[in-house]
């Protein structure tokens, strides 16, 4: 999507009482960061964005991000950066994409062609490490209700295991 997109749908401030109004702002600014691997030292070529929480309204004030909006939008822009990333392996490296699946109930994931599969589990280690902590609370909430989790409880289970796994 073009950046004029976002500009008009998902950045802007707030003024007046208690925020009231919404303001259009003059941009964003933000830096990517390009990492290689992923925490578990895993190969995982993926790009972080921070975004500055100071955006500057039409009229020259700094003022800071109103971050609802933008939040909202989150998921869009990641999956417009790696709709644009991947055109450009396509484009550059001559690299063809596939959707795969990763087992019952996941997403699909977008994965170059031709990558064996048991690379990608040999080079997921934060994954297997994530997975058998979920299946440890699963098995623990099982014991101590008498029923499994139902798939929303299985989500929020997983979230800590994804957290106690990042600190």
């Amino acid at each position: 999507m073009p950046s004029c997109f976002w500009k008009a749908t998902a950045i802007f401030t707030r003024e007046g009482t208690d925020g009231a109004r919404q303001v259009e702002t003059r941009g964003l600014v933000a830096a990517g960061f390009t990492h290689g691997d992923s925490r578990a030292g895993d190969p995982d070529l993926h790009t972080h964005i921070a975004v500055a929480n100071k955006v500057q309204t039409r009229r020259g004030k700094w003022l800071s991000l109103y971050g609802t909006v933008l939040h909202h939008y989150a998921v869009a822009a990641s999956e417009a950066y790696n709709t644009a990333l991947e055109h450009h392996l396509v484009e550059r490296l001559g690299v063809r994409f596939v959707d795969t699946g990763r087992g019952s109930g996941r997403r699909t994931v977008r994965e170059i062609d031709g990558v064996d599969e048991m690379l990608c589990e040999r080079w997921s280690h934060r994954r297997r490490d994530i997975e058998a902590r979920t299946n440890e609370l699963v098995a623990h909430f099982t014991t101590a209700r008498g029923q499994p989790p139902t798939r929303k409880e299985t989500l929020a289970l997983k979230q800590r295991a994804i957290w106690r796994h990042a600190h």
